[in-house]
């Protein structure tokens, strides 16, 4: 089984890359948008995305289509906002970013609302944080980052207890999918913090998860974070609203389910 010494190392190398390229867009002068779709497109062009940036395969609601580099990137987004803001109100404080990668989805939904909300990004790699942190120094975004494991959320809840926000909202895209069993105790710290209102928003390759049928990820991908929101909503700690297989994906085997619950109270 990986570990997250593992996943920690190779997204160093992974993250550094798109640091480097990251870099490169803003010392050319570019706004944070142009600078944040080309690091987009550069990240899609040494993945296994780059093989055809001119015909990408995704799924969408279980459908097949295919798209170029630039639709693709608009399609990704548009399912994660949508998804984030069917969670949101006027009365939300922080967005957290669980697993937030190089900050792809903080940076862009940070610019998208302005100061309406606050963002926590939550990410292992040092590179991943650091290329956020040169987004935000030249950019002033309202994101703060934040060292964070999976296996020891002590940080983030060491963070979120000494605040005082009142509704947040957690999400996780594609993150969740590189630990291979998640348990019940990183929900249930964050569940037990004084913060009245929580909402979660997971876009996850687990769909065979919900439709009980043969694992079809690799086997170090996860395999009980549907059991596990399940088992909180069995013990009244959490309330589920949505769970659909099959939303959004590049592949049918990686297309990620959408999971929305909330913290019961």
């Amino acid at each position: 089984m990986k570990k997250w010494e593992d996943n920690k190392r190779a997204h160093e190398g992974v993250w550094g890359k798109v640091y480097e390229h990251a870099q490169s867009q803003i010392a050319d002068g570019k706004s944070v948008l142009e600078a944040w779709t080309n690091t987009n497109l550069y990240e899609m062009q040494t993945s296994a995305l780059g093989r055809d940036m001119r015909k990408i395969p995704y799924i969408l609601k279980d459908r097949l289509y295919f798209a170029a580099a630039q639709e693709y990137l608009d399609i990704k987004l548009g399912v994660l906002t949508e998804a984030l803001m069917n969670r949101l109100s006027s009365d939300t404080d922080l967005i957290v970013d669980l697993g937030s990668g190089w900050g792809r989805n903080s940076i862009y939904l940070s610019h998208l609302f302005g100061n309406t909300y606050d963002f926590l990004a939550c990410e292992l790699s040092d590179n991943g944080r650091l290329c956020t942190d040169h987004f935000i120094d030249t950019f002033d975004l309202p994101i703060t980052t934040l060292p964070f494991n999976y296996y020891d959320n002590t940080t983030l809840c060491s963070h979120l207890r000494e605040s005082e926000y009142q509704k947040v909202v957690f999400f996780s895209s594609f993150s969740i999918e590189q630990i291979p069993t998640i348990g019940k105790t990183f929900f249930t710290s964050l569940l037990e913090l004084p913060i009245p209102e929580m909402d979660f928003v997971h876009l996850e390759p687990v769909s065979w998860q919900l439709l009980n049928t043969p694992k079809n990820t690799s086997d170090r991908y996860n395999e009980d974070l549907v059991e596990v929101i399940q088992q909180l909503e069995s013990a009244k700690l959490g309330t589920i609203h949505h769970m659909e297989a099959n939303h959004y994906g590049h592949r049918q085997e990686w297309a990620a389910s959408l999971i929305t619950w909330s913290k019961t109270t």
